[in-house]
């Protein structure tokens, strides 16, 4: 019970000194459905300000391999996703520079893979996502 203000306090003395603090978000599994031995685009990312312009591309790195294919990671453009309830929403309606994630199952492979990826937005804020694949 003691220690949440401790990490509390320890978070705002960080903070007040101009240190760093980063933060990560793991996000819950993604389930996708993609066809074997095609090279399919399974999530992009992308990091824009409040008026919609880009904030540096994210950075994605492949932190578990799938068992029975490859990912890779390429640029690209792509339009926003935010919910229409999102500030940001506005943004939605022209295409912008992503890092776009791809999955290529192994050659003849049918069934269940999965991936996860870590996703640096920022300096500071990093979200990791696991993928679990269902190949046709």
């Amino acid at each position: 019970m003691r220690s949440i203000p401790l990490l509390l306090l320890a978070v705002l003395v960080a903070v007040l000194s101009g240190c760093p603090v980063n933060a990560v978000r793991t996000n819950g599994p993604q389930a996708r459905t993609v066809q074997g031995g095609t090279r399919t685009q399974v999530a992009y990312f992308y990091n824009l300000t409040d008026n919609c312009q880009p904030e540096g591309v994210p950075q994605v790195t492949v932190t578990r391999a799938p068992a029975n294919g490859t990912v890779t990671i390429g640029a690209g453009n792509d339009l926003p996703q935010y919910p229409s309830d999102n500030p940001r929403a506005v943004c939605n309606q022209a295409p912008v520079p992503t890092s776009q994630v791809y999955y290529e199952s192994n050659g003849g492979f049918r069934g269940a893979d999965s991936f996860a990826i870590q996703v640096q937005f920022s300096g500071t804020f990093t979200q990791t996502y696991t993928y679990e694949l269902t190949v046709n």
